[in-house]
């Protein structure tokens, strides 16, 4: 068993499968989705930025968790996204379970 510490190909092959489940992720929840720009004070701009580098989320996703909380609204449950996307995009590659993240 080996002591070194993992490589630059492993470093590039955990980004590649951290980008894919992003873009997946995106596709699944996004379909639907329009595009709002909104203001923040430089208080909940900071405020924000901890928590997702704390949670390793995006600056959106923070955002629609919070906006989903304060109206009220239920996340639509994995199997009804999947019905109302398959097919939606069939050239897309997703990554070998070898290379899925079980840590």
């Amino acid at each position: 068993m080996s002591s070194k510490p993992p490589g630059k190909g492993a470093t590039r092959s955990r980004n590649r499968v951290v980008h894919k489940r992003r873009l997946m992720y995106s596709v699944l929840y996004m379909a639907g989705a329009t595009r709002t720009q909104v203001y923040l004070t430089p208080e909940q701009r900071e405020r924000i930025d901890a928590l997702r580098k704390r949670e390793g989320r995006s600056l959106a996703e923070v955002v629609r968790t919070a906006l989903d909380a304060y109206l009220g609204v239920e996340h639509v449950d994995a199997e009804t996204a999947l019905r109302e996307t398959f097919g939606a995009l069939p050239g897309l590659e997703v990554p070998s379970r070898d290379e899925w993240d079980r840590g």
